[in-house]
């Protein structure tokens, strides 16, 4: 059976992450082409800005991608507007906006990591045991001894993911916290997701960060249960599958098949029901055996 075709037509000022993970979370359900190269008619059309709109073919069911509030006004009825402004249902009271928050990330493309896992990858890697890095961070914090600043942006999600803890500010702050990566930020990143200081991130001035993450790479007693709380925040608030799926019905298709759970969040979930200290030592053993799980297995000699 032929999946849904998808065809994303883009504007001339069109910008934004965004718009990436939202096409990345709606492939899960159907094909993904542009517009202008599709071999047959598409089933629904993504317009990221009002101005291509234009170009849907007659009768195909569209959804438009606005970076500006105030161009919900231009959207015609029948085409689902999403905004990346969290005024934006208040701009057109008439009609149903699905608002994009800041931040928005794949979620299920990132799955979280424990403090445990992480140190089994640094361990095959050759890595030390106590990494800290820096990704966008204040100038002071990359010449601290002992913090690897990350410049190029094709190795910060492989970082991030095996990192003890990390500083990390501006746009790849919704990329850690998705990971379960622990994190010092400044005030403006975390205010832009809504994290909370001491709940899902550490915020603290230039001058105290070497400081900070120090203690935090140091003490999974913070570090843990700081990590889940973000992964949580991401999931809640920031995870651009909630999106995908008021898209997906508006454009008519059929959901995805379910994703398994991942055995480490599940057993998480369950030990934090029961109140099970961060380092207990239970957490530590379920971790091993599921990280043992998910090992590739060995060839046999």
């Amino acid at each position: 059976m032929n999946r849904p075709l998808l065809a994303v037509a883009v504007g001339a000022d069109a910008t934004g992450d965004p718009v990436r993970a939202l096409v990345r979370a709606l492939s899960r359900r159907c094909d993904v082409r542009a517009l202008s190269g599709c071999s047959r008619r598409p089933d629904a059309v993504l317009a990221v800005g009002v101005d291509v709109l234009a170009s849907v073919p007659a009768g195909v069911r569209a959804a438009v991608f606005v970076e500006e509030a105030a161009a919900v006004e231009d959207v015609p009825g029948d085409v689902l507007a999403l905004a990346a402004d969290g005024r934006a249902p208040e701009v057109h009271a008439g009609r149903g906006v699905v608002v994009v928050p800041k931040g928005a990330i794949d979620a299920e493309s990132l799955p979280p990591l424990s403090l445990l896992l992480r140190r089994r990858w640094r361990a095959r890697l050759g890595l030390p045991d106590l990494l800290l890095v820096a990704v966008a961070a204040p100038d002071p914090a990359p010449a601290l001894h002992g913090v690897v600043d990350v410049g190029s942006a094709a190795d910060v999600p492989t970082a991030l993911a095996v990192a003890s803890a990390a500083v990390v500010t501006g746009a790849w702050l919704s990329t850690a916290l998705a990971l379960g990566t622990p994190v010092v930020t400044d005030w403006g990143s975390a205010s832009g997701l809504r994290a909370a200081d001491g709940e899902h991130v550490i915020v603290r001035p230039v001058e105290r960060v070497g400081e900070a993450l120090d203690h935090l790479a140091r003490s999974e007693l913070e570090a843990a249960p700081l990590a889940r709380r973000a992964r949580l925040l991401v999931e809640e608030r920031l995870d651009i599958g909630t999106v995908a799926g008021a898209v997906a019905s508006h454009l008519g298709f059929s959901p995805p098949p379910a994703p398994r759970p991942t055995g480490s969040a599940s057993i998480d979930e369950r030990l934090d029901e029961l109140r099970t200290p961060a380092v207990a030592h239970i957490r530590t053993r379920a971790a091993a055996a599921v990280a043992a799980l998910a090992a590739p297995p060995q060839e046999v000699q």
